[in-house]
C-alpha cells in the first residue's frame, strides 16, 4: 500500500486499487490508473510541503498565489483518483463495499465546496503581476 496511506480522502479512495495491485488482482491497466494515481497524491503531497516550508519561514504571510495553487493541485489529484479508481476497479467497490462508497462520496462533497474555475482564475492573474 502507498506510503501515504492513512484511509482519508483520496488515500482512501485509492486504498482497494492498492490493495488489488498488491496482491495480483489487477490487470495491466488498473496498474498504470495507480502509477498515474501515486504520482498525483506524491506531487500534491510535495506541493503541501513546500509551501507549509515557505509559510514556517514567515508565519503570518500567506502567499495567495501558493495557497490557490496548492489547493488547485491537491484538487485535481483527488478528483483524478475517483476518476481513475472507478475506472480501474469498475463499480464493484461502490456497489458491495459501503465504506469505499461513503468515501467516494464524502470526498466528491469536500471538493465542491472548493472555488474552482474562480481559484483558477486569480491563480491567471497573480501569476500574470496583475492584482
Amino acid at each position: 500500500m502507498s506510503p501515504l496511506s492513512g484511509g482519508a480522502g483520496a488515500v482512501g479512495v485509492a486504498t482497494p486499487l492498492y490493495e488489488a495491485v498488491a496482491a495480483g488482482r489487477a490487470h495491466a491497466h488498473a496498474v498504470a490508473h495507480l502509477g498515474v494515481i501515486e504520482m498525483l497524491l506524491e506531487s500534491s503531497a510535495a506541493l503541501l510541503r513546500q509551501a507549509a516550508a515557505e509559510m514556517d519561514k514567515s508565519p503570518g504571510e500567506v502567499d495567495e498565489r501558493v495557497a490557490l495553487t496548492v489547493r488547485a493541485a491537491v484538487d485535481s489529484a483527488a478528483t483524478e483518483t475517483i476518476e481513475r479508481v472507478g475506472r480501474a476497479l469498475g463499480p464493484g467497490p461502490l456497489c458491495n463495499d459501503r465504506a469505499h462508497a461513503r468515501r467516494v462520496t464524502d470526498l466528491g462533497v469536500y471538493l465542491r465546496q472548493t472555488h474552482a474555475e474562480r481559484d483558477l482564475e486569480r491563480i491567471a492573474i497573480l501569476a500574470a503581476g496583475q492584482k
